[in-house]
């Protein structure tokens, strides 16, 4: 147990949504904003509506909590609340005018939307009091998350549950034969049935290149919303590593590399397949085609020239963002909203979202006190162990994924040479440091 709680302590948890959906009914009408009220009849004071997004299927937890928030505070005379559904991927595109009555004041967001977010001015800096609470409530990966060069915090994690690990077969693969990507392959081999591992998508392909320790570093402005600069070192023995554990993976036979997440199968015979490396959006229909059978695990280790290291990943995060235009001019609204957003992560509410949707949290007392429960849960077991070599998932210029797109292209299409290799990871890092926002 304990060796669960550290893993999940250091991991990346807590940086794909599903469609956005109109507005749902709400504990309100009426629009939002420092001006905006709704009436309670009766002669009583008006009440300030907090509008707040979430996904839909997120709706009544978010309601339940955000209402509970103002009961606790006493604040229920002055604000009532108003639910809006966004994915955490979408607000950022379906928010067109963040001053508007209808625009979300307190909304759910992935961390890769953080620039666009704060183009659009819709992103407040989290204030010294609440990014003191955060540095010591959550683990150091989820503050990481949301911290800027500067050392300003933009958002409140609230789960790290965007990553990936390893789905096997137990009719293919035992447990004692995932520790290496030679085990699990020689396991596959002899069962003629092959691990899908989707290379050609930039976020598996990017993220195995951090493996042997080469990595990037995404340099942005004071106000967050360009990149400066970006530093990497894969034109080092790190980074060749990592390219030639990538070629001997794409060219292997029991790998299946050239392929999109869209296209990933569960690890059966009808699918060719008894292992396959995804995320825990998965699982439920895996384990139901595979009978009961799925195991998950971290990623196996690689050896390359006599080293051997763990395959790393990604890992995204989920974070609450808070809207200063429609408080602007109104610090007193303004600072109920960043209280209601640091509520939203901490310990108690973050223990209910696990226990409701199954998404590991990212605050140390809310890992603790799941402990138990997420000891029985497979996926969140693999990603938590996963997560010692994950890379924290933050937002990067999209020729960040077209490079590593490229690259797997490259070495699968060379000729494997030490020379050919080295030219392919010195491509990408160039084109690494010289990408642009």
């Amino acid at each position: 147990m304990k060796k669960a709680i550290k893993f999940l302590s250091v991991m990346s948890l807590c940086l794909l949504g599903l469609a956005s959906c109109g507005e749902t009914s709400s504990t309100s009408v009426g629009g939002g904003g420092s001006n905006a009220s709704t009436s309670t009849g009766g002669g009583q004071a008006q009440q300030d509506t907090i509008v707040v997004s979430c996904p839909v299927e997120k709706t009544d937890f978010m309601r339940e909590q955000a209402e509970k928030f103002l009961t606790d505070n006493s604040l229920t005379s002055q604000y009532t609340i108003q639910i809006v559904n966004n994915a955490e991927g979408d607000v950022q595109k379906n928010i067109s005018d963040w001053t508007a009555a209808s625009a979300p004041d307190v909304y759910a967001f992935a961390s890769d939307q953080q620039p666009t977010l704060m183009r659009a001015g819709a992103l407040a800096t989290v204030p010294t009091t609440f990014a003191n609470t955060l540095t010591q409530e959550l683990t150091p990966a989820a503050i990481e998350s949301v911290t800027l060069a500067n050392g300003n915090m933009f958002g409140y994690p609230y789960t790290g549950d965007n990553g990936y690990f390893l789905y096997y077969n137990t009719d293919y693969v035992s447990e004692d034969e995932v520790d290496t990507m030679d085990h699990l392959l020689a396991a596959l081999e002899e069962h003629d049935v092959q691990l899908q591992y989707c290379l050609k998508e930039a976020w598996y392909g990017a993220g195995l290149m951090f493996t042997f320790g080469a990595q990037y570093t995404i340099n942005y402005n004071d106000t967050g919303d360009e990149v400066v600069s970006i530093n990497a070192d894969f034109n080092t023995d790190k980074g060749y590593k990592a390219g030639k554990a990538m070629y001997d993976l794409a060219h292997n036979p029991n790998v299946f590399s050239n392929c999109l997440s869209s296209e990933q199968n569960a690890p059966v015979a009808e699918n060719n397949l008894g292992a396959v490396i995804t995320g825990s959006w998965n699982y439920d229909a895996f384990n139901e085609a595979t009978g009961g059978k799925l195991k998950a695990a971290k990623l196996p280790t690689v050896t390359v020239d006599g080293e051997t290291a763990n395959l790393s990943s990604f890992l995204g995060y989920k974070i609450y963002g808070v809207n200063p235009q429609k408080s602007s001019g109104n610090t007193a609204r303004l600072s109920v909203l960043h209280q209601l957003a640091n509520y939203l992560v901490s310990a108690p509410v973050q223990t209910a979202f696990y226990e409701e949707f199954g998404s590991s949290p990212c605050n140390l007392q809310s890992l603790e006190d799941c402990a138990d429960a997420m000891a029985e849960d497979t996926s969140v077991l693999a990603l938590s162990a996963q997560a010692e070599f994950a890379f924290p998932q933050v937002a990067v210029p999209s020729s960040v994924w077209t490079s590593a797109q490229t690259l797997y292209t490259t070495l699968l299409e060379c000729d494997g040479s030490d020379a050919a290799i080295k030219a392919a990871v010195d491509t990408y890092n160039d084109a690494l440091i010289n990408s642009q926002v």
